[in-house]
C-alpha cells in the first residue's frame, strides 16, 4: 500500500475546517502541487483523541478516498499499463518473469487470506 502524506495550509478553529493537501509519498511532484480540499473534523468525522489518532482518522477518512480519486484521473503511461494474467491458472512464477502486474491495494484491510488446502470438520 502506498504510503499517504498530506500537508495542513489552513486551519479554521470557527468552523472546525481545515484546508489541506494529499499526495503519494513516492509522488513525481511536490505536495504544493496538488489540489487543496476542505476537509471538516468535528467530532463525527474525526477522531480527536490525540495526534496519532487524528493523523490515521483523517487519513482514513479523507486521504485514501483524495489518492484514489486523483490516481484515477492520472494517465497512466504505456509502458505500466499491465498485462492480462490469468488467476484461475496454477502459480507459475516463469510465466510471470517480464510481464506488468497490478495488484490492488484497495482491498488490503489488514486481512490476509486463510491458506488451506482441506478443512476436516
Amino acid at each position: 500500500m502506498s504510503k499517504i502524506i498530506f500537508k495542513i495550509v489552513e486551519h479554521y478553529p470557527e468552523s472546525k475546517r481545515i484546508l489541506i493537501r494529499f499526495a503519494r509519498k513516492h509522488s513525481d511532484k511536490p505536495i504544493d502541487e496538488y489540489p487543496k480540499f476542505i476537509t471538516s473534523y468535528d467530532k463525527n468525522s474525526i477522531d480527536l483523541f490525540d495526534t496519532e489518532s487524528f493523523i490515521t482518522s483523517l487519513v482514513s477518512s479523507s486521504g485514501m478516498r483524495r489518492i484514489n480519486k486523483m490516481e484515477k484521473q492520472q494517465e497512466v503511461l504505456r509502458e505500466n499499463i499491465p498485462d492480462e494474467i490469468d488467476l484461475s491458472k496454477e502459480l507459475n512464477i516463469d510465466n510471470l518473469v517480464g510481464k506488468v502486474i497490478e495488484g490492488n491495494t484497495e482491498k488490503f484491510s489488514g486481512y490476509s487470506k486463510l491458506k488451506m488446502r482441506e478443512v476436516k470438520l
